[in-house]
């Protein structure tokens, strides 16, 4: 039987784990996923425990795919870009603003190119607000949102979860808001803008502790 996903494209240009392992949920549902990485690579495959020149890390995240390194810097790269945009369905991607509408690979210029594609935003706070555009990574997400105050014993004070778990949950909702974003295409036939955030994905997975929250001060 055919996959689910079969027949759609999807371009990951993250790095590290929320928008790659989105990417690669869609991948094992059948998607074809080519990886964009930069000519050093994507930061991943430096981390941890491998063998050879291939890190536990990298891998895990980032099975089921096609992989390219473009110096997005280069006309001659950006092209390439483009042609790869034609014929995609989906772009995930967690460039800081700057660097991707320096890059030219941005929402307005990807759309330009594909006015079709889904084109999902990950970062860790947002893409409006004050504290967008900021770098940040999981144990920030986990501390700003409160996540650490309720991880551990009483007494032992605010404790980082030992996954990295706002990308984990980031990821599922890429993942989920593809799928949306492509069926959500099917009904109107125009492309869609998603934008999502580390901080998103844990909010999300304290539901019942905002619950408590905002009914009774708790």
């Amino acid at each position: 039987m055919p996959m689910p996903l079969e027949g759609i494209r999807v371009l990951d240009l993250a790095s590290m784990m929320a928008g790659p392992y989105g990417a690669t949920m869609l991948g094992d549902m059948g998607a074809d996923v080519i990886k964009v990485e930069p000519v050093y690579g994507d930061e991943a495959r430096t981390l941890g425990p491998g063998v050879g020149d291939d890190s536990g890390l990298f891998v895990g995240l980032n099975r089921n795919k096609r992989g390219l390194a473009l110096d997005l810097r280069r006309p001659e790269a950006r092209e390439v870009y483009a042609r790869l945009v034609r014929a995609a369905d989906v772009v995930v991607e967690n460039l800081r603003p700057q660097a991707k509408a320096k890059l030219g690979v941005d929402c307005e210029a990807t759309r330009a190119i594909n006015p079709r594609i889904i084109y999902i935003s990950v970062s860790t706070f947002g893409q409006t607000g004050p504290y967008a555009g900021r770098p940040g990574i999981d144990p920030l997400a986990q501390a700003l949102t409160g996540f650490m105050a309720v991880t551990g014993l009483p007494g032992t004070g605010p404790l980082k979860a030992g996954p990295a778990v706002a990308d984990a949950t980031c990821a599922n909702l890429v993942a989920f808001a593809a799928m949306v974003g492509l069926w959500t295409r099917e009904r109107q036939g125009i492309g869609q803008a998603i934008e999502l955030c580390l901080v998103d994905g844990l909010l999300h997975i304290q539901a019942p502790m905002l619950g408590q929250y905002f009914l009774t001060g708790y």
